[in-house]
């Protein structure tokens, strides 16, 4: 029996440990409660929140007198008028059309450089370096078109009678034939 008892009083004991931490009204321990705000006064959340709603407001006022006073400064001159002054951009064909117009050679538009078709040419061909043409040239080779032509008519092969025609009247202006 004095194991039954031994074993109770443990029990009880346990019991009681176990009753003490579950209550908040036992006088050994002290539990604070938290504050969620509810206060008001200085020093408090909901003071700090009115101050900083009030700072917003102000500085919010503050910037519409400020954007009141950049439009009444720019309605002294009407925006049309502001408007009629900015440069459109140019559009290619004008400004290639300018370019060759005043027979420049380069021109830009837009942060990039163009060449017009007098450009063209002298990149292609340097016109410091141009070649004496070969005196009597051109009127050789419209002679030996000629003479090919009336051979090919003489064999009965095609050729173009037309073309034939005018490169003969052009070598009896030249008195070639």
């Amino acid at each position: 029996m004095i194991d039954q008892r031994v074993q109770t009083s443990k029990m009880r004991k346990k019991n009681e440990t176990k009753k003490k931490s579950k209550s908040s009204d036992s006088p050994e321990k002290k539990q604070w409660v938290k504050r969620s705000g509810t206060r008001t006064g200085p020093g408090t959340v909901k003071a700090a929140q009115k101050k900083a709603e009030k700072a917003v407001i102000a500085k919010a006022k503050a910037n519409r007198d400020t954007t009141q006073k950049i439009y009444n400064a720019e309605s002294m001159f009407t925006r049309e008028a502001a408007r009629k002054n900015i440069a459109k951009p140019r559009s290619f064909k004008d400004a290639f059309d300018a370019a060759t117009k005043s027979g420049k050679s380069v021109f830009r538009i837009s942060g990039k450089s163009y060449l017009t078709t007098k450009g063209k040419r002298e990149k292609r061909f340097d016109p410091t370096k141009t070649k004496a043409a070969v005196v009597g040239k051109d009127q050789r080779q419209l002679l030996k078109r000629v003479k090919w032509m009336e051979k090919r008519k003489e064999d009965g092969k095609g050729y173009s009678a037309k073309n034939l025609a005018e490169l003969t009247k052009k070598l009896e202006k030249l008195n070639i034939r």
